[in-house]
């Protein structure tokens, strides 16, 4: 219970997020933070991750239930991990909240702008997705070096 609670924050931070980018950045187009690093500009991406497949709004949808899915199904069978639960946790918080952009707008809001490191644009969400598929990438090659280990 406590995941999907967690969950359901982390998607309502999402939108609250974006809820500020629409009606207060969205009006300036970009608000520096640390000038010339970090500026939160308002973004409407209409694609995948740095701007791909722009237009592929039902792709997209078909591909996040399916992913979310997939998920869910891997989860359901390692029921003892805590540590994949979070990751789950985080990857499908992250999957929501921009499905929910695509579904109710049409596109995924975008404002977080390190400019100072890279041109792409971000938002929470992608913040979720992330930093949940790399502890999962982190978590699968410490499981893939004890198995060799234990091989040995």
């Amino acid at each position: 219970m406590i995941y999907v609670i967690s969950c359901i924050v982390m998607v309502l931070l999402d939108q609250a997020s974006k809820y500020y980018a629409k009606t207060v950045i969205r009006s300036s187009g970009s608000i520096a933070v640390i000038k010339g690093f970090f500026h939160l500009t308002y973004l409407e991406n209409r694609g995948a991750a740095f701007g791909m497949l722009q237009g592929q709004r039902v792709i997209f949808t078909i591909m996040t239930v399916l992913i979310i899915a997939i998920i869910l199904s891997y989860v359901s069978k390692n029921k003892g991990s805590i540590a994949l639960k979070w990751i789950a946790t985080f990857i499908i918080a992250g999957a929501i909240g921009n499905l929910i952009d695509r579904l109710l707008l049409g596109y995924v809001v975008d404002f977080i702008d390190f400019r100072g490191i890279w041109s792409y644009v971000f938002n929470v969400a992608d913040m979720f997705v992330v930093c949940g598929a790399f502890a999962m990438a982190l978590r699968l090659l410490l499981e893939e070096k004890a198995t060799k280990k234990i091989r040995e």
